[in-house]
């Protein structure tokens, strides 16, 4: 049976195969949890999901230790660490050799957003962000968080606790990080 929804979540839990389409192009098909969590772009990965993605311009390095995610883009604001710099892990850094010295966009789902609030803890793979909105759903909490101009998203136990305005330091577990080439919006493994 084919159904057509503009229903992203109705999609997903519906559906045995998914098709994303956008302005009449077919950009993905697949198992539903197999396109939320390899997206073939950037319109997917922000069309999948509730909430979307976060998505952060970098430059991929290489320095002692490892390959690291450098962030490039500006205007951040006025925020204690504007930018970060994480060392992505092994299995990412093979991915991710080909690309030394070029920039990619890195995503980042909610749920692999972890937050604290100890800020003296943000360092060069942490940012800082501030509090913007607190969406307590129960089981989890939907923390939307503002950097300057960017705005982010981070999905944490409903038990979690956090206040409009607070800071809090927020860093990113790799294992679920996308990348994509920011020239034709494909995930890098896709170029």
């Amino acid at each position: 049976m084919l159904y057509v929804t503009h229903d992203q979540t109705e999609a997903m839990t519906m559906g045995d195969q998914i098709a994303v389409v956008n302005r009449g192009v077919i950009q993905q098909v697949g198992e539903p949890m197999r396109v939320y969590n390899q997206p073939a772009n950037l319109f997917v990965a922000g069309f999948i999901g509730a909430p979307h993605m976060n998505f952060f311009e970098t430059l991929v390095v290489e320095k002692a230790g490892g390959l690291f995610a450098e962030e490039q883009s500006e205007g951040n604001g006025a925020m204690a660490v504007p930018r970060f710099s994480a060392k992505v892990g092994d299995n990412v850094a093979a991915l991710l050799q080909v690309y030394v010295g070029q920039r990619l966009i890195l995503g980042i789902r909610p749920e692999r957003m972890r937050v604290s609030r100890r800020v003296t803890e943000a360092n060069g793979s942490n940012i800082e962000a501030v509090v913007e909105v607190v969406e307590a759903i129960g089981a989890e909490t939907f923390l939307y968080l503002e950097r300057g101009k960017q705005s982010l998203v981070a999905r944490v136990n409903g038990e979690e606790r956090a206040r409009v305005k607070e800071k809090l330091a927020v860093s990113f577990d790799f294992s679920g990080a996308q990348f994509f080439d920011p020239t034709n919006g494909k995930a890098v493994e896709q170029r």
